[in-house]
């Protein structure tokens, strides 16, 4: 059985501050360390032809599941393309 919580919880206050705060909302979204990163070198599009070229650090399943985030968030646009580009 769950424990209802108080309304005058902590969490429930930092629910609120987190919520009319635009400095923690834009944290919750970009927060963390590939975040930052990805949308980085996202902006040098132009400079690079594939993302994992341009971050090797990062792992194929880090990668996409922060991709995946930051398209679900609206922060990026997939676009698919056809076929894979030629290194």
């Amino acid at each position: 059985m769950m424990t209802a919580i108080k309304e005058s919880s902590t969490i429930q206050e930092n629910k609120k501050i987190v919520q009319d705060c635009p400095v923690m909302y834009v944290m919750e979204r970009i927060g963390g360390f590939w975040k930052p990163i990805i949308l980085f070198n996202l902006s040098r599009r132009e400079k690079i032809q594939r993302i994992e070229k341009a971050i090797p650090a990062v792992t194929e399943k880090m990668l996409i599941q922060h991709l995946k985030q930051l398209e679900a968030d609206g922060l990026i646009i997939r676009t698919a393309k056809p076929v894979v580009p030629h290194m």
